[in-house]
């Protein structure tokens, strides 16, 4: 049986901890996120006053805190220090369990190539990437079997800030053809359980399919009945090339392809 601490508190934590509790994991969390399951446990402790007594028997640790807001600083704290700190942890624990880093598909963002995959090397001043990198470079020296997981965002994420400022009039077409790359949490859950039953390690990316980010603002539009404006605009959607995930359909997964239109729907 997989036993799996779960470090982090948001909308897409919950569905994985309730995904792989239905998969017949026995999930471990803290108490920033409590899931109420018959596989589920509850350690009542936050991140930064976990110690390694606190921690049972566990073969993964899932670490995927993220940041309360788009600063610096808290990036720096859920990436860095955070990470730091469940690293030094399980370093000390006689079975080591496997540390599953989610990192993010923003570290490809700014990027100067057109397409990249889990072998592009991390090149951007993109501050965010940056940050990601160090994260896993933090998990690489860590002698830890290691698996990175570079997860595109989630539709369920970004709809609402979508669906936001599409209902304040604040939304342009883009005058570049940008494509996104996001993933539903159904997909993404799938595929992290996926991963970890067949015992993978290294770096794989997990995202869908591209669709064209005026596409996907037209879709908005008529779902809500809310025109948007014709004028171009670059902002507020940044450059980000295309990711490729063939190294996880490599291994037998299939996407069932979820969208923003079904969830919507």
């Amino acid at each position: 049986m997989h036993r799996i601490l779960i470090l982090g508190f948001d909308q897409f934590a919950q569905h994985l901890s309730i995904t792989l509790c239905n998969k017949g994991a026995k999930i471990y969390t803290l108490n920033d996120l409590p899931i109420e399951h018959p596989n589920a446990h509850c350690i009542d402790k936050d991140l930064f006053t976990l110690t390694p007594n606190d921690i049972p028997f566990i073969t993964h640790v899932l670490y995927m805190v993220k940041p309360w807001c788009k600063k610096v600083r808290h990036y720096r704290r859920s990436y860095i220090h955070g990470l730091s700190h469940i690293l030094s942890l399980i370093s000390e624990k006689r079975s080591k369990p496997q540390i599953i880093l989610m990192s993010s598909t923003d570290i490809y963002k700014q990027s100067n190539i057109s397409c990249v995959d889990e072998k592009t090397p991390i090149n951007t001043p993109y501050w965010v990437a940056n940050i990601l990198a160090k994260a896993e470079h933090q998990v690489a020296q860590s002698q830890l079997n290691s698996l990175i997981l570079r997860i595109a965002p989630t539709y369920e994420s970004v709809y609402e800030n979508t669906k936001n400022k599409l209902t304040a009039n604040q939304l342009n077409f883009s005058s570049r053809p940008n494509p996104i790359h996001w993933v539903s949490m159904e997909d993404a859950s799938h595929a992290i359980y996926h991963l970890v039953a067949q015992k993978h390690s290294g770096i794989f990316n997990i995202n869908t399919q591209p669709i064209m980010i005026n596409t996907y603002l037209s879709w908005m539009s008529s779902y809500y009945g809310i025109s948007i404006k014709a004028t171009p605009k670059i902002k507020p959607w940044a450059t980000c090339p295309k990711v490729s995930c063939a190294k996880l359909i490599a291994t037998g997964f299939n996407f069932k392809g979820t969208s923003q239109i079904t969830i919507l729907a």
